[in-house]
């Protein structure tokens, strides 16, 4: 019988995570009876009798690890679903008297893995402990792809919702005040949550509290939101698991739904526990429960193992907790208070704490609390209570259970070092120069603070008083290096590649050595897109050149600050620009340089893009780019969704591809794409073709006054019950096109930017991107539009017929 048999449950389990569907939730297997058939030591806490309901835990995605011993872990049920990513919200941040929420995400599509059920959540507390050594050990790849590649644009979660939204500031001193000055200081820190996620491999998670990822746990950051009888010392966190929380009417949190044990973030940490995998722990500085004072936002703490998990009860919710203790014992915690003893020369490793067995269920528990011994498993009619009664008031935690150690085992090193190394300089790799790892930021190996990457050419550590830098000379690759091996070359007219929905209209002609594709969207607004050939690249002063140049000349590029963000700290932009001419603001605020001391390749771009904007507009309403931005690429870099509607530009933009190819997505707005709110409705407001229900709008809208207003309304309700049944979360593409080396395209229409937005993915190695705008020179100071003039020379596109070889 699975239920009761530990070997059959073990198969049962292995069979379970090739895909096999457990149809009777009364046999799902119990982690811990699971751990003891794998012949582990479950020493702490065990459970028996857990249901699962549905699959068993399979531990998250990557970044909160737990090793459950068969009797460390409290009885566990977990259920699988792949490619879970779980996240430890920043509020619940695991810290000594705290408890950190680990929060469930849905599976990235990307990743594979169909729709995911949301499944309740339960609590859980763990502890670790921090590792002797941390060298020879590899560094885990690179996870959680949608975190890595670009910087959320909002941050709905608690883990950040006590910082300033634009700012990204926080109040940090009154959460220190009273602490003892730290023994030390640590050897990895950071003072912006972007910094932090760039520069160390153990944790990228920009809005969440634990990084896991394939049943495996890598980091946790403790910060603010700590739950009830969560703790933290020298040496011991234990953390409640994120999610089923939201803040009330004062503003605390508060439980709103049971914690389950198939919570992906739980099932890391067991599995973290089982497989003897380290975890690293992060303090905020918002952390109540930190002994000591904090010398930055965030501080590293150390490699720290999972030693328990189990369930217990907080508001009457069912919540899973982590106990963690620290790996190195033998030396100091530096976050220890400075008239702290040291810690004991000889140690004693075990079970301290009395335990019993349940009389209900037959499972064993030691006693945590003061209070007395609890049964610890959520299927007991005995769970959470003494003697019969769950217990009133505040508990507290015996010091035989805080006291346990569990021993490391020796010949286990930690997978990775706190403090990574800079990438080295290399003249001759131009695969290392330009990879999406050249452009993370660095561990400072001076100060140890996490800095992102924010020049072109060089790492530099932010620290005033520190002054480390290390310069890199990129080696110059040509269009064909950067490219990829789908990119081909054409002699001739390029063909299009292009997807695109039926209502937007295309039209072509042949231009000199250019293919010319127009594009009309919905309200009249086109895209132009100048396919360029091999013989218009490789002429004189061309795009080849241009891209070349473009590597070796110093002209400024850097990540600059975002204008408003939701991180703690400094935000950057995730690509590389700088603007020449009339100041023009995008998502940052950039002070622009003048044509006259751009190079003249910049200036050559503006006279070649000039062209093809007159080309496309062909009248005298045309007015001439009078700025560029300069964006460079570099692997794996992108830019999301956005418009280039501000007030103070023309109706015409235009962009030239240097270097590897990109994929440009035009889409419609969400807020003129989806059915606007019931109450707001407005039969007046156009409806632009490719809008949902946009028969039905046009039609009702069409009958707004000719029937009665009853009916007519009713007609609008049964619309909208049709259509939100099914709303999606992002509008459909309306036009996908991939542009190459050398290619321009121009947005032409006072409406584009206001009804559509677009996006451009880079794929190539290396990109450059030159775009150029009018901006209104009565919108701008005076004494600043010099910025834009400079002595044009016409480009006409006509490099002339490519030669006959015989």
């Amino acid at each position: 019988m699975v239920g009761t048999d530990p070997n059959v449950r073990a198969k049962w389990w292995e069979r379970k995570r090739v895909g096999h569907t457990w149809k009777n939730p009364k046999l799902v297997p119990n982690i811990a009876e699971y751990i003891q058939s794998a012949s582990h030591d479950t020493s702490n806490f065990v459970r028996r009798g857990s249901r699962n309901r549905k699959r068993p835990t399979r531990l998250g995605d990557g970044s909160d690890g737990v090793r459950p011993d068969s009797e460390t872990v409290m009885s566990l049920d977990s259920s699988l679903e792949q490619n879970h990513v779980v996240s430890c919200t920043d509020d619940s941040s695991m810290n000594s008297s705290e408890t950190a929420n680990v929060a469930v995400a849905e599976p990235s599509n990307a990743n594979g893995g169909g729709k995911v059920k949301r499944r309740k959540r339960a609590k859980i507390d763990v502890t670790f402990e921090k590792s002797d050594s941390a060298n020879d050990l590899s560094s885990p790849a690179e996870l959680q792809a949608t975190i890595d590649e670009e910087i959320p644009s909002d941050s709905p979660i608690d883990s950040v919702a006590h910082e300033d939204a634009s700012t990204g500031t926080v109040d940090v001193a009154s959460k220190q005040e009273g602490k003892p000055e730290p023994h030390g200081m640590p050897e990895v820190w950071a003072e912006g949550r972007q910094a932090l996620c760039e520069s160390v491999p153990y944790y990228r998670s920009y809005q969440s509290g634990a990084y896991v990822h394939d049943d495996i746990a890598y980091g946790v950051l403790l910060d603010k939101q700590c739950g009830r009888r969560d703790y933290m010392d020298d040496e011991i966190v234990i953390a409640r698991a994120g999610g089923c929380l939201r803040k009330n009417k004062e503003g605390d949190m508060e439980a709103t739904d049971d914690h389950r044990i198939d919570n992906a973030a739980i099932r890391s940490f067991i599995s973290n526990q089982r497989r003897h995998v380290p975890v690293v722990l992060i303090v905020g500085s918002l952390n109540p429960n930190c002994p000591t004072k904090l010398p930055h936002r965030y501080c590293v703490l150390g490699h720290f193992q999972v030693t328990g998990v189990w369930c217990e009860k907080i508001q009457k919710r069912k919540c899973y907790k982590f106990r963690f203790e620290k790996i190195d014992l033998a030396s100091k915690s530096w976050w220890s208070p400075k008239s702290s003893a040291n810690p004991p020369l000889h140690r004693e490793y075990g079970p301290i704490a009395p335990r019993r067995t349940c009389q209900s269920c037959q499972a064993v528990y030691s006693q945590m609390y003061q209070q007395g011994w609890m049964c610890l498993n959520d299927t007991c009619q005995a769970f959470f209570k003494i003697d019969g009664t769950e217990p009133e008031g505040n508990l507290a935690y015996t010091e035989a259970f805080l006291n346990e150690r569990t021993e490391w085992p020796k010949q286990i090193k930690p997978p990775y070092e706190l403090q990574t190394s800079v990438l080295s300089e290399d003249d001759n790799d131009p695969m290392v120069s330009y990879s999406r790892h050249a452009w993370k930021g660095f561990v400072c190996p001076r100060c140890g603070r996490c800095n992102s990457r924010i020049r072109w050419h060089e790492w530099k550590c932010a620290t005033s008083d520190c002054g480390f830098v290390q310069h890199v000379r990129h080696t110059v690759i040509s269009p064909k290096m950067a490219a990829t091996p789908f990119d081909i070359p054409y002699n001739g007219q390029p063909p299009t590649q292009v997807v695109k929905e039926d209502w937007v209209t295309e039209k072509f002609t042949f231009l000199d050595n250019y293919r010319v594709q127009i594009y009309t969207l919905p309200g009249g607004s086109t895209i132009t897109n100048f396919l360029a050939n091999t013989y218009v690249n490789i002429q004189a002063g061309g795009p080849d050149e241009m891209f070349e140049k473009l590597q070796s000349v110093e002209m400024g590029l850097r990540r600059f600050p975002l204008a408003s963000h939701g991180l703690t700290g400094e935000a950057v932009t995730q690509h590389f620009s700088v603007n020449f001419g009339m100041d023009y603001k995008y998502v940052v605020d950039v002070d622009s340089k003048s044509f006259q001391e751009a190079p003249q390749l910049i200036t050559d771009a503006v006279n070649r893009l000039t062209w093809a904007g007159a080309y496309v507009v062909n009248d005298e309403s045309f007015m001439n780019f009078n700025e560029l931005l300069a964006i460079g690429y570099f692997e794996g870099q992108k830019i999301s969704y956005h418009d280039d509607g501000e007030s103070t530009l023309g109706p015409t933009i235009a962009t030239l591809s240097l270097g590897g190819s990109a994929v440009m997505r035009i889409r419609m707005k969400g807020v003129y794409y989806h059915l606007p709110p019931r109450p707001k409705y407005n039969p007046s407001a156009p409806v632009l073709r490719g809008a949902k229900a946009y028969e039905e709008r046009v039609a009702l809208n069409l009958e707004h006054g000719t029937i009665e207003e009853e009916e007519w309304n009713k007609k609008v309700d049964e619309m909208y019950e049709c259509h939100q049944k099914s709303r999606a979360t992002n509008p459909p593409n309306l036009l996908t096109m991939t542009l190459r080396h050398g290619d321009i395209v121009v947005m032409h229409g006072a409406e584009l930017q206001k009804y559509f937005e677009h996006s451009v993915i880079p794929e190539g190695r290396l990109r450059f991107a030159l775009t150029c705008r009018h901006v209104k020179p009565e919108l701008i100071a005076e004494d600043r539009r010099w910025k834009g003039e400079f002595v044009r020379q016409p480009y006409n596109g006509d490099e002339g017929d490519p030669p006959i070889e015989n």
